[in-house]
């Protein structure tokens, strides 16, 4: 008779665990970067963090030039130390603690931030996409907002590009 194969009515098979290819910027969930700042307003600067370890898991499921995990999961452990680090600024070995680990926190901060930067400037920019820039300044001063304006923007250009095409 028909062949498996060959048999219309057989369910559709499709591989939904292979990894998104290279360049395929549709795999971010687009979230409004009106969201992205109300939320690090209202949590005390904690969502950019969370924003930046999800992102970064993310990027690392679909591109070729993995983010190192131990940053972001660093940047975690380093945000929690300093949340009970808190509780002993009264004495002068507390401050002079808590100042350390804030000093790691930026270094560590900045550092997933423009890795991150750079890997979506890979994605954005590869053979799927248009040409786009983020801007070195910009991402210093709105972090986590303005990378996700970016995201946004070049998610809306791919749907309206498939749309016409």
């Amino acid at each position: 008779m028909d062949e498996p194969e060959n048999n219309p009515y057989q369910t559709p098979q499709a591989r939904l665990d292979r990894p998104a290819e290279s360049g395929d910027i549709t795999n971010f969930k687009r979230i409004s970067a009106w969201w992205v700042f109300g939320l690090s307003i209202i949590t005390l600067g904690i969502y950019p963090v969370y924003w930046m370890y999800t992102r970064s898991k993310t990027l690392n499921s679909f591109h070729r030039n993995e983010i190192p995990m131990y940053l972001p999961n660093t940047l975690v452990i380093i945000v929690v130390a300093s949340f009970a680090a808190a509780f002993f600024e009264q004495s002068e070995i507390g401050m002079q603690i808590s100042l350390l680990i804030n000093i790691l926190y930026m270094v560590i901060y900045l550092t997933v931030l423009f890795t991150l930067r750079s890997r979506l400037m890979e994605v954005m920019n590869g053979p799927s996409a248009g040409k786009y820039y983020i801007g070195p300044v910009i991402t210093f001063f709105f972090n986590a907002i303005y990378l996700q304006f970016k995201i946004n923007q070049c998610i809306d250009n791919q749907s309206n590009s498939y749309m016409l095409g």
